[in-house]
This record gives structure tokens, sequence and C-alpha cells, in this order.
């Protein structure tokens, strides 16, 4: 029997050189979330970051309790941060949340309003904020999984999810590249295809500082490797 509360809410945030936006993100972040539910942790993973992001997250954890700091000394990926943040998460609900502060938290409420209807949360940039040639990528990409998937994700890639513990949980997820968000829907409705979801639209702000590494060729010759691999992958979950 679960008892724990329906009010439960882990906020996983993969950081990598975020230091001219983090304090503001996280900031916002706690004041948000503590006016839905007082049960609320934010896992922070800094993931080999170069710059000062992980000094000034142990600086805010040391004012606010609900703050937890995990550091990767070595860069793994965003798919590695989000797989360490998903494994330290202890509450029954999961938001994954990108960092860099092209979103906001303000848009958790209508998921969270509607939860309990679903058990996964998937929210879409309604209009994406953008290179060009990183819009059209989207675009292929997003395709090339659906036909994989055999649903119809808006954005898969959008990194505002908000997921059940039990339903992600119970996934084997190996990826550390940005296709972890391909990996875990493929998973997920693999082994639980009755999972009820519902898409979400989400506005998306220009980045303001830092730079992101998506259109890089190295990154996108690995996802495409890591992506056969998920797909021969046999069939497996955890215990």
């Amino acid at each position: 029997m679960d008892l724990k509360s329906p009010n439960e809410l882990s906020i996983v945030l993969p950081v990598y050189n975020e230091a001219d936006v983090i304090k503001k993100v996280v900031g916002e972040i706690l004041d948000y979330a503590l006016r839905l539910t007082e049960d609320v942790e934010i896992i922070t993973v800094d993931d080999g970051s170069q710059d000062d992001s992980l000094n000034i997250l142990n600086e805010m954890s040391r004012s606010f309790p609900q703050l937890r700091v995990i550091s990767h000394k070595e860069n793994m990926g965003y798919g590695g941060a989000l797989r360490t943040g998903i494994a330290f998460s202890q509450k029954q609900w999961i938001l994954l949340m990108d960092s860099d502060g092209q979103f906001h938290i303000d848009s958790l409420k209508e998921l969270w309003l509607q939860r309990h209807q679903f058990d996964l949360l998937l929210g879409f940039r309604q209009k994406r904020k953008d290179a060009f040639y990183r819009l059209m990528m989207g675009k292929l990409g997003n395709m090339a999984c659906n036909l994989i998937l055999r649903r119809h994700v808006y954005d898969i890639n959008c990194g505002f999810k908000l997921f059940k513990k039990d339903i992600i949980n119970h996934l084997s997820l190996s990826c550390n590249g940005g296709i972890i968000n391909f990996e875990i829907l493929f998973k997920l409705f693999r082994t639980k295809p009755s999972a009820r979801m519902q898409q979400f639209p989400i506005i998306h702000y220009p980045r303001k500082s830092g730079k992101s590494t998506g259109g890089n060729p190295k990154v996108i010759l690995k996802i495409i490797s890591e992506g056969i691999k998920i797909i021969l992958e046999p069939k497996k979950q955890k215990d």
C-alpha cells in the first residue's frame, strides 16, 4: 500500500556551467514549489561544471534544506545528470526541468492541477526560442522518434516533464546524452503501454547566457549511436 502523500514533489535540475542564472532559477523554483506543497525537494546535479555553478548551489543549500546538491566530478552529459537526479529522487512525483532559464517554474501549474488523472505529463514548447538549424533538427528528430514510438508526442526533447515516481523508477536507463528523453518514453511505453499521458503547452524563453551543445556534430553522432542501442536493447526493467 502506497502511504506517500499525493503532494510529494521532487524537482530534478541538471546543471552544467549555469553560474550566470542558476541562483535566480533555483530561487524562483523554491518560491513557487513551496506554494504548491511543503513536501518538496529540489535535486540539482552539477555535471562537472567548470564555472562557479557548484559553489553557488552549495552556498544556497546552507539556507534552504529543500535543496540537495549532487556533483559529478567529470561531465557525464545531460542524460547522465538526469539519471542521477531520478535515482536520488524520493518523492511521489518527479519534475524534470532544465536549469538554463528557458523554462519558468510557473509552467508547472496546469500539470500539477491535473496530475491525478495521468501517469506522465509532458510539456511542449509553443514557440521554441532557438536558432533555425536547431528548430529543423528538432522537427526531424521528433518525426523519427514518433515513428519508432508509434505515438504522437509533440516535443520529445522538451526539458519539462512530470512523472509519477513509480512509472519511471522501474526503467533501466543508460543514456548519458540528450537522447535520454527518447529513451525514457521508449522504455516506458514498451513496458507500460497503458500509461496515461497528457501533453501541455509550455512557454519557452530565449537563452540569456551559457552555450548549448545540441548542434555539435559529435553530439549528433552520439545521439544516433545511442538511439540505435536503445532500440536494439533487449526488453528489461529494474526489480
